[in-house]
């Protein structure tokens, strides 16, 4: 008898190995005209359909942020992580709704008329973001127009830039209004209380006042050492009357012309002396009233130079609460579109076709090693029967 024949074919081999590489490579050889129609057809394609596609252009402004002005300046080297992120919120005033409906009919951008959601033209249209670890704002836009998008890019920083000072000047308003309420009342009452001292000083002058009693007093006195005079005179001629004839008729002449002066003088100490009350009682209330008039306007102009100071503190610490944006780069006109990308697209065309052609040339010989390993199996099988 013979002896039993071993099969050692390509069943054998396929059982070592999964996948016979060198048959693949001489199988891709074999496909190599297909696979370079594939890739030239999809290269093609993507090309034409690049040249066919509108062409948009866009442009970047910048807007920088920069801390408040009351800062310290070496802190702007430490800026914290939360703070950065904190600064995010001025991508929302850059790209809120009514700011970019604003924009777009203050330029007249065709692409507003064409019937889309305001979402879905933001998404299309604007694109604002702030690179992380920056104080830097970034306002993207994609346009068909070049010149729009450069027009549309600077208009968004500019108002992006006005209304953080809007809403500044509105915070700086509502802190300092009942400060200026405050200052403002201080200051009509300096104002009121000063021109009552002023309307009371021409009025009723108190100097002119104290002038006349000091004069008043002066006359009192004269008249009162003219009346002492004259009483020693009275008292000198009385003991003369009393004389034998011719000094004693001589002596009482004299003693009734001297009563007689004597009783005017007292009559004019008495009127000064009554003048002087008078004047002394009026410039005793002029000098109340003034006083009441001083301590009045004393009192206001310090109320008014606390209000004052109170306001310029506040305002002082204003530069301390927002922060201070500038555009520091509007954007350039932009030579050529950003999309559609035709280097890009046709080189992403090459690699997704070339890979797709390999994969299902490998499917296909992974099917065809199948089949001739089935084929294989089945020969075996009656050869050792």
């Amino acid at each position: 008898m013979f002896p039993k024949a071993t099969w050692t074919g390509p069943s054998s081999v396929a059982a070592d190995r999964d996948f016979d590489l060198i048959g693949f490579e001489t199988y891709l050889r074999k496909q190599a005209r297909w696979i370079a129609l594939t890739c030239g057809i999809a290269v093609a394609g993507a090309g034409g359909i690049s040249l066919l596609l509108p062409k948009r252009y866009t442009t970047t402004a910048t807007v920088l942020i920069e801390p408040p002005a009351g800062n310290d300046p070496r802190a702007s080297t430490a800026l914290s992580t939360v703070y950065l992120d904190s600064l995010k919120t001025f991508e929302r005033i850059a790209s809120n709704d009514s700011l970019f409906l604003e924009a777009l009919r203050h330029l007249q951008i065709p692409e507003a008329n064409a019937g889309k959601s305001v979402e879905s033209l933001k998404r299309a249209i604007l694109h604002v973001s702030k690179p992380a670890n920056t104080t830097v704002l970034e306002i993207g836009v994609t346009l068909e127009d070049p010149r729009l998008a450069q027009a549309l890019a600077h208009y968004l920083a500019d108002r992006t830039v006005a209304l953080s000072r809007s809403v500044d000047s509105s915070s700086e308003d509502d802190v300092t209004r009942e400060s200026r309420d405050i200052l403002a009342a201080a200051e009509t009452r300096f104002q009121r209380a000063r021109a009552a001292r002023e309307a009371f000083t021409a009025s009723q002058p108190v100097q002119a006042l104290e002038d006349d009693v000091a004069s008043a007093g002066e006359v009192q006195l004269r008249i009162r050492r003219d009346l002492a005079d004259a009483e020693a005179q009275l008292a000198e001629y009385t003991a003369r009357q009393d004389a034998p004839d011719p000094e004693g008729d001589s002596a009482r002449i004299e003693v009734k012309a001297i009563k007689a002066r004597v009783d005017e003088l007292k009559r004019s100490e008495a009127e000064a002396t009554r003048s002087i009350e008078r004047e002394s009682m009026l410039l005793e209330q002029r000098k109340s009233q003034r006083e009441g008039l001083d301590a009045e306007l004393a009192a206001a102009r310090t109320e008014y130079e606390a209000a004052k100071n109170k306001l310029n503190d506040i305002r002082a610490s204003a530069v301390f609460r927002g922060e201070r944006l500038e555009v520091i780069d509007p954007g350039i006109v932009p030579n050529r579109p950003s999309s559609p990308n035709l280097p890009l697209n046709v080189l992403a065309a090459l690699v997704l076709s070339l890979v797709g052609a390999v994969g299902v040339s490998a499917l296909r010989f992974g099917l065809e090693q199948s089949r001739l390993e089935g084929q294989a199996a089945a020969y075996s099988s009656s050869w050792e029967r």
